[in-house]
């Protein structure tokens, strides 16, 4: 099935700030992502299975529906290839990080930004930011914005330092509540990647074509990943459900015109 990404994008109605875009179904319904019911969300798929395709047009129906008051982004691109047209973009929190320790001082300054949201919250008695930010409005305060990062390859970090799985993990167990969330790819869900602890904590995963039925039931617990054309066509489990859908086709010029048009409408 070929999406017209631009069609998609634009027929899109999301249903909060964190709805985000995730493809079509074979009756040519819409379906999205809502980080803020259900997390962060964890992206397999070998080379060519339209995983990086998938990440993109996730942010780009965030930047596209939202404005950089309402939702930031940050990027971890070790391979300094993939998301590196987003560098003047209005939407990032922090610029383009590249290397580990650039991500492992974003982690710190995330748990900061946490703890301090946190107390906001339970300042006001408002429970999340959704509620945080309809009451800071009501009342003339500072709305939050949510922030979602992108990592492009979590095998990278973890094998190049160990110990940030738990300082990412700890990060997720306490942040959803706050607008904080996560896309974490991979192109090698092993278990020493994609281990118990990571998927107890991301509930919510995509997995497009797999090498081998391990690999998907590594990712979504279910054999049938391994079937899937390579050609953004996945498989979306969430809550105990599992959805076959497609995603958009989303070209490099794609990409280029929207973060030129996004970063002329909000030029300052």
């Amino acid at each position: 099935m070929n999406v017209n990404f631009n069609e998609v994008l634009n027929k899109f109605e999301p249903k909060g700030v964190s709805d985000l875009l995730i493809g079509v179904d074979s009756n040519g319904e819409l379906h999205s992502h809502h980080f803020l019911h259900r997390n962060s969300l964890l992206i397999t798929g070998t080379v060519g299975s339209g995983k990086s395709i998938t990440m993109n047009q996730l942010v780009l129906s965030g930047m596209f529906n939202n404005t950089p008051k309402d939702i930031k982004f940050a990027f971890y691109d070790p391979k300094k290839v993939e998301y590196a047209v987003y560098e003047d973009s209005p939407f990032l929190i922090k610029n383009i990080m590249y290397e580990i320790e650039e991500f492992r001082e974003y982690l710190v300054e995330l748990t900061a930004i946490i703890d301090k949201r946190m107390k906001q919250i339970v300042d006001t008695e408002t429970m999340d930011i959704e509620r945080y930010n309809k009451y800071a409005k009501e009342n003339d305060l500072e709305q939050l914005p949510y922030i979602i990062t992108v990592i492009d390859e979590i095998a990278d970090v973890y094998y190049i330092n160990p110990e940030i799985q738990e300082q990412l993990i700890r990060i997720i167990k306490k942040a959803s509540e706050v607008g904080i969330y996560f896309i974490i790819g991979t192109q090698t869900p092993r278990r020493d990647v994609i281990n118990g602890t990571l998927k107890d904590n991301i509930p919510s995963r995509i997995a497009m074509k797999a090498a081998t039925q391990i690999e998907s039931m590594n990712t979504i617990d279910e054999v049938g990943a391994e079937q899937l054309n390579g050609l953004g066509e996945m498989i979306y489990k969430f809550g105990g459900r599992s959805e076959l859908l497609q995603s958009s086709c989303v070209s490099d010029e794609n990409i280029e015109t929207l973060n030129d048009y996004l970063n002329t409408k909000y030029s300052i």
